[in-house]
């Protein structure tokens, strides 16, 4: 390992790993894809074992080695971390203004095609969409 990480960021990047990940990892497979700045197996795996116990990552037992993997895809460990914030904000209302506000392009009509599948969107002027 080249430097010591910040609180947190180990966890944060085997999450973004098994993320990814198009099936569970066994530690080692994790460990390598964390190159160039590789932990020790040993803190790997401890961190691996604190996410268990969170109920972040699940353990599958297999002879010789386990295999882990998220229990969250990416877009929902997004959208909770998006709804988490809303639900701290004080003034929603103001907070979801100003994040449409933001958006590119493509994500404000990502947005929009969200709102149009989940059968939540109105127009620009006020009236329902069919």
């Amino acid at each position: 390992m080249t430097g010591r990480r910040q609180r947190g960021e180990l966890k944060a990047a085997l999450l973004r790993v098994l993320r990814g990940a198009e099936k569970p990892m066994t530690a080692r497979e994790l460990r390598i894809a964390l190159e160039p700045d590789v932990p020790a197996m040993t803190t790997v795996l401890t961190v691996l074992d604190r996410m268990r116990v969170a109920g972040e990552v699940e353990r599958f037992d297999r002879p010789g080695e386990n295999l882990y993997a998220s229990v969250k895809s990416d877009s929902r460990y997004t959208a909770d971390a998006m709804l988490t914030a809303l639900l701290d904000s004080s003034d929603r209302g103001a907070a979801l203004l100003r994040f449409a506000g933001d958006l590119d392009e493509s994500d404000a009509e990502a947005l929009r095609a969200a709102l149009r599948a989940a059968g939540r969107e109105r127009a620009v002027d006020g009236s329902a969409t069919t």
